[in-house]
């Protein structure tokens, strides 16, 4: 049951960060705390073989002589889980919260990664681990996002230094991005040139030195005792206590672009939109690359009454999460003020079809209602009125709507 649990919120988790070969469904922050750094993007396109009689148990001791050889080099004990899912095509690293802190996992296709392995060379499976220890290492898979480019440069750093320890050239280190292209990857990965620069600082760091300086291990500590206080925070109700718990959060961590946005969403709340305005801006500036952030930073926007960008906000928060029902809700909005209905309308079905959840469709079909009342349907207004209220029939606000729609 355990491994059916891991294996089914990788699939979900994946595509969230846009950087994933095959996952396509996406999570939202606040679902279950899963998070992950992917080595391959969607333009390492490749049909890996049959899985063969490769047994889980030879595949685990495969991966787990390379974990142990690469956090020897640097004088680690092994507490990283393992994970092996053949037909992935991947290979990442996994935080998984428990009861008392998170688990580290490497979660590996052990045939997908031996193939690349033939097409560059014999350094490139030791390369992609300790690319991904360098993740875990470094506290990246605690900060509540997946890929990232700096977060991923400072893990190829990290391989090209594990690299040099264990004798590859410097040529023969920097060989594990040769089958990238110029240009490949997503916003959330760096191009080739930039990975070759990592991997050659790392490596030129460990020909210099004896240890790995940049390891941010009680970072990585502060981090796990961040997220347990700010998932205590995101199930409070009340704002004062909320309030204290991401302070406190945010004192451990505070470079936590998630609990940054959080503690400014909830200062517009409390109508402090000169607090609001630092932590949302703080939280962009530390995670430009994750939508829902955006979304929030439009959030302060709106309350200053700055359409247009308020308005930028929202096309970045979709462009870099284009499953975002809520982005859409306050596009909506914001055509409807400006009396573009039928630009409205569209943004409100594009934020339907994505098959929110029910309180959000229903301030979806309240704003549908608005439109169309503003367009003199006064029948089809009616309709999506009353879709909101069975939706949602507890909204204090759609039930004070409802003399306006009788």
């Amino acid at each position: 049951m355990k491994k059916f649990f891991i294996a089914a919120w990788l699939c979900l988790l994946a595509s969230a960060i846009h950087a994933q070969l095959r996952y396509k469904k996406e999570i939202s922050y606040n679902s279950p705390r899963v998070f992950a750094c992917n080595f391959f993007t969607s333009n390492a396109a490749y049909d890996p073989p049959p899985a063969g009689n490769v047994s889980e148990e030879t595949e685990m001791k495969w991966m787990n002589d390379i974990v142990e050889k690469i956090l020897g080099l640097v004088g680690l004990q092994n507490k990283i889980k393992l994970y092996s899912f053949p037909g992935s095509d991947n290979c990442s690293a996994v935080c998984l919260e428990n009861s008392v802190g998170s688990d580290r996992y490497i979660v590996f296709d052990r045939l997908f990664l031996q193939q690349y392995e033939k097409n560059t060379n014999k350094w490139f499976v030791m390369g992609v681990v300790a690319h991904e220890l360098g993740h875990h290492l470094n506290g990246h898979t605690l900060s509540g996002y997946g890929s990232r480019p700096d977060k991923e440069l400072e893990a190829d750093a990290f391989a090209g230094f594990i690299l040099q320890k264990l004798g590859a050239s410097r040529e023969e280190a920097k060989a594990m991005f040769s089958f990238l292209g110029e240009n490949d990857g997503p916003p959330t990965h760096p191009k080739r040139a930039q990975r070759y620069l990592a991997i050659e600082r790392g490596w030129n760091e460990a020909a210099n030195k004896s240890g790995y300086a940049n390891l941010a291990f009680n970072e990585a500590d502060d981090g796990q005792m961040a997220e347990r206080v700010f998932y205590e925070a995101q199930v409070q109700t009340n704002h004062k206590k909320k309030l204290e718990l991401l302070k406190k959060a945010q004192q451990l961590y505070p470079k936590h672009a998630g609990i940054n946005s959080e503690l400014g969403v909830l200062y517009l709340t409390l109508n402090d939109n000169a607090m609001a305005n630092l932590y949302t801006s703080m939280a962009v500036n530390q995670a430009p690359y994750v939508g829902w952030i955006w979304m929030n930073r439009a959030k302060y926007y709106q309350s200053a009454g700055n359409v247009q960008a308020q308005y930028n906000c929202l096309d970045s928060a979709i462009k870099y999460k284009p499953v975002l029902p809520e982005a859409y809700l306050m596009r909506a909005a914001i055509f409807e003020s400006e009396k573009q209905y039928s630009l409205s309308l569209e943004n409100i079905a594009i934020g339907l079809a994505m098959g929110p959840e029910p309180e959000l469709a229903a301030r979806l079909f309240l704003q549908k209602a608005s439109v169309q009342k503003a367009q003199g349907l006064k029948k089809e207004a009616k309709e999506s009125y009353d879709t909101a209220s069975m939706l949602d029939p507890f909204n204090p606000v759609i039930k004070l709507m409802k003399g306006s729609y009788d």
